[in-house]
């Protein structure tokens, strides 16, 4: 992925994110703005993988702390996974809002 800018900071809130990102995509091209809706749904869907497991407890897959690093890898790479499979839809919403933006 192309550098398109600086990083969006992690304290502001999910509207000023999704601004920040319709204001680059006016400079990325339509493969930059693909894989930034891309990457996006991937990182939602990894955090909501995340939030689902901390919310089973017990002796599961990656149970106690050593392994929490383990658990989160693999929240990653299946978040990562599952996006580029169609995920969630986030991405075609997130590019029909930045076509939409652009008029």
């Amino acid at each position: 992925m192309t550098d398109i800018g600086t990083p969006i900071p992690v304290s502001v809130t999910l509207g000023q994110r999704a601004e920040a990102l319709a204001q680059r995509s006016h400079v990325a091209d339509a493969t930059e703005q693909q894989e930034i809706a891309a990457d996006f749904e991937g990182i939602f869907i990894s955090m909501l993988l995340k939030e689902m497991r901390q919310t089973v407890g017990g002796d599961g897959l990656f149970a106690g702390d050593a392994s929490d690093t383990y658990g989160g890898m693999f929240d990653m790479f299946l978040g990562q996974h599952l996006a580029a499979q169609g995920g969630l839809g986030i991405r075609d919403m997130i590019l029909k809002y930045l076509d939409y933006s652009k008029t």
